[in-house]
């Protein structure tokens, strides 16, 4: 059995040639930009856990779960490391997007089995 993921606005019925059926998990275009709101929160949110290594030398705190993408030294205002900050964003929303598309998975399958109850 195979998993598609399909941005779509309607139900697909998948059935293959051979006779058995695929799962398809149909997000709506709101799945998607929760997927994505969602990440860019978690990733900027965890830009206050603290993520030093516990044999890092230098009176330097790093920040960001994780890959540490905040650096603040002892005495000097915080540094940004963009690439990694991008970098997170996108684990991030990777991590939403299967959460997203595991509940929508069970939901569907919830309604499709309430209906057929009916």
């Amino acid at each position: 059995m195979r998993v598609q993921i399909v941005l779509a606005s309607t139900v697909l019925d998948v059935e293959r040639e051979d006779g058995n059926k695929d799962l398809a998990v149909v997000l709506d275009w709101r799945d998607a930009v929760l997927a994505v709101a969602v990440g860019v929160s978690i990733a900027l949110a965890l830009g206050f856990v603290e993520n030093t290594p516990q044999v890092y030398i230098g009176p330097t705190r790093l920040y960001g779960y994780p890959i540490a993408w905040r650096i603040v030294p002892l005495f000097s205002p915080a540094s940004y490391n963009t690439s990694f900050l991008f970098l997170d964003i996108a684990l991030w929303i990777t991590v939403a997007f299967t959460v997203v598309a595991i509940l929508e998975g069970i939901s569907q399958k919830l309604e499709k089995r309430a209906k057929e109850q009916t």
